[in-house]
């Protein structure tokens, strides 16, 4: 059980919340969301309204994050008002309830590095190279590979099966009149924060190297292939091709499906709905959408 003196002293609202006198005497056992809300629950509410308090008010003792423009009074639950209840929600349930992976270097790993930061976690069977360089607080996930120059910033994940530094698509015509394969010589740079999914690729730079922004967040079975720069904050969700040269400016966001093709930019703060072909440079703060991606609107 978490009591509510608990919940208003820990780090996400320890400097939002006024004093705790007169704490009504709340447990909670576990979380829920406001569709399967039942008794002794934290949970969050997105947009307020009268029908949803009456509908929380069917239970007692719960804790309700949610951004009420006042005080909300209750007999049998008690309401933490905050701007922004999503983000308290989440960060709560990161505190008292994420289970947090062990910090260690799995016997199975491969680790060809001696550059490895404080506080490192590699999972099984993961191959690193000896080139690669990783800052502190860092996680890498099961059958995880580094090949060649990676330079992984603090506080990056990177989750199962993922393979950074390969070589990648890139051939010229030789004058036998056959392909022959780009010399692929550059690396791959991870600044911080940032989280890459499982079983994504991120390809090494042909010359200069592959950039992934701080913050920014990669979803599974992504691929970034040579030279793509990623801008900080930018959100890439999952099953995204960006093909060579391509580049993506800060906190944009890619959805699902999409293909950004070479040497195409998208800007910053722009939207690529799912499933979107981008042939065309993506202006910053707009939304494009289809195939080819074509202007929507302005990203409001």
């Amino acid at each position: 059980m978490i009591s509510l003196k608990d919940i208003l002293a820990a780090p996400p609202l320890q400097d939002n919340v006024a004093g705790m006198e007169h704490i009504p005497q709340i447990n909670i056992d576990t979380y829920s969301t406001l569709d399967s809300v039942t008794d002794h629950r934290l949970t969050w509410v997105k947009n307020w309204s009268d029908d949803i308090y009456h509908k929380l008010e069917q239970y007692h003792d719960l804790v309700v994050i949610c951004n009420a423009p006042d005080a909300v009074l209750s007999n049998s639950n008690y309401y933490i008002t905050v701007s922004n209840p999503k983000a308290v929600f989440f960060e709560l349930l990161a505190y008292f309830f994420e289970k947090k992976p062990k910090r260690e270097i799995a016997d199975t790993a491969v680790v060809k590095t001696d550059r490895i930061g404080d506080n490192p976690s590699i999972g099984d069977y993961a191959v690193i190279s000896e080139e690669t360089i990783i800052g502190d607080n860092v996680t890498i996930g099961s059958h995880v590979r580094t090949i060649g120059r990676v330079e992984i910033g603090d506080n990056v994940v990177i989750q199962s099966g993922t393979v950074i530094g390969e070589a990648s698509f890139g051939y010229y015509e030789g004058e036998d009149g056959h392909y022959h394969r780009v010399p692929q010589l550059g690396g791959v740079v991870i600044h911080n924060d940032v989280e890459i999914g499982a079983n994504s690729t991120i390809d090494r730079g042909t010359m200069d190297d592959t950039v992934i922004g701080a913050h920014a967040k990669i979803g599974n079975l992504v691929h970034v292939a040579h030279n793509v720069q990623i801008g900080e904050d930018a959100l890439l969700i999952s099953s995204i091709l960006f093909c060579g040269s391509s580049s993506v400016g800060a906190g944009s966001y890619i959805a699902p499906g999409s293909i950004i093709m070479n040497q195409k930019h998208v800007g910053d703060h722009a939207l690529v709905g799912m499933g979107a072909m981008v042939i065309d440079d993506v202006k910053d703060g707009t939304v494009v959408a289809g195939v080819p991606a074509k202007y929507l609107r302005e990203n409001k």
